[in-house]
């Protein structure tokens, strides 16, 4: 792959960037298991008197760090989402926005535990997207440490919702409100290392609840079983027919049922996501799951709902497009070999709004969306020099450059 030639300065640097950002360790460990910590729920808050309906622990504790640490424009937007921003020093007309989610696969109400060896960070949520919090709440000090100004607005941008049912609604509604022209979009993960993102397939999110009413405790003793039924239900959606092009496929990712062995189960579910680069193709398989599931309803005499959770539309950028190419660089210069693969998140969002835009990862990671995840320390260093590198060059206008 050919580089603009002014990345080269910029490249050339971020290896002792990275030595740079290793020395700000403990904040940055800090600062992890400060936001790590905070469940992402939101509650009533009694502050000075006045209670603060639906205040989201998560959010409130990354504003009150940015303005710790001397970020003064800091605050929640109509959305609930945390922006905070670090002033450029040139005109205020485009901005570089830095992004990461704020909630968490691995759901916990109460402040968690997270622990710290020589190595790693351990505990739930750390992966994904702590880690990247933390990143963020970093990034005001490290840039300062690293004597780096820019001319563009750099907006820090915590999600206050985007897994699960909430649909991505935090970027959604940043996106349908910010008025300033966006240069371009940095977008974090926690793991891997390495990830590189710059387009997103059509993708609907889906779950199927079987439910067989139960109206006497002996009933159903030689009736319905709702696993048997979802099993029907897989097996005809496993029948679907998939092209190989455009690339499509349906992933069956989490299913339970039943509360005893001896018991016929009453109740099942499952969870699906059905992917593809045509939104057309996508709906289509949407339509004929639809289908499936009326028709196991009916035959059954039985409760059975397909529930969407959340979908996004294909959106990509082409691997030549000066922003891909930055971030192939960045991972070059720093060792790291690129792997590159769909991403169907906020990547999403910001490519619909035609705002140039890539995911990356922190670092190496184990167990994810377990209450034992762990983030390896050493390879962040490198993670964050990346994510500076790739600043540097969106400021300095040479992802305008086709």
């Amino acid at each position: 792959m050919k580089f603009p030639s002014r990345l080269k300065p910029i490249t050339d640097r971020l290896s002792e960037y990275s030595e740079g950002i290793r020395s700000m360790r403990e904040q940055i460990i800090t600062n992890s298991i400060l936001i790590g910590q905070v469940p992402p729920i939101s509650v009533n808050v009694k502050q000075d008197e006045v209670e603060h309906k639906n205040t989201n622990l998560r959010v409130r504790t990354f504003l009150e760090r940015l303005s710790e640490v001397g970020l003064h424009e800091a605050a929640t937007d109509t959305a609930g989402n945390a922006v905070g921003l670090i002033k450029g020093e040139g005109e205020r007309e485009g901005c570089i926005v830095v992004a990461a989610h704020m909630d968490t696969v691995y759901h916990f109400d109460q402040e968690t535990h997270l622990s710290i060896d020589s190595n790693s960070i351990s505990g739930p949520g750390i992966i994904d997207n702590s880690i990247s919090l933390g990143v963020l709440l970093s990034l005001p000090e490290i840039l300062n440490h690293l004597a780096l100004k820019f001319n563009s607005d750099i907006v820090l941008l915590g999600l206050s919702e985007s897994l699960g049912e909430a649909n991505l609604r935090g970027i959604r509604e940043f996106l349908k409100h910010w008025r300033r022209p966006i240069k371009g979009a940095v977008i974090l993960e926690g793991a891997e290392l390495g990830r590189l993102n710059y387009f997103s397939r059509s993708m609907i999110r889906a779950n199927i609840n079987c439910e067989i009413p139960m109206i006497s405790g002996w009933e159903n003793k030689y009736g319905n079983n709702a696993i048997i039924i979802l099993n029907e239900i897989i097996n005809r959606v496993l029948e679907i027919h998939l092209p190989q092009r455009p690339q499509t496929q349906i992933i069956i990712g989490k299913i339970k049922g039943g509360i005893k062995h001896g018991d016929l189960a009453l109740s099942s579910s499952l969870g699906l996501e059905i992917e593809s680069t045509s939104d057309e193709l996508v709906q289509q398989i949407f339509s004929k799951i639809e289908d499936i599931v009326d028709t196991g309803k009916h035959e059954n005499l039985v409760d059975i709902t397909l529930t969407p959770l959340s979908n996004v539309h294909a959106a990509r950028l082409e691997y030549t497009h000066p922003l891909v190419k930055t971030g192939v660089a960045c991972l070059e210069a720093l060792g790291v070999k690129p792997v590159i693969e769909s991403s169907e998140s906020e990547l999403s969002i910001f490519l619909g709004h035609k705002i140039p835009a890539i995911t990356v990862g922190v670092s190496h990671g184990e167990n994810y969306h377990t209450e034992n995840a762990q983030i390896e320390i050493d390879p962040i260093f490198k993670g964050i020099a990346q994510i500076v590198g790739i600043i540097e060059a969106i400021d300095k206008g040479i992802i305008d450059e086709q």
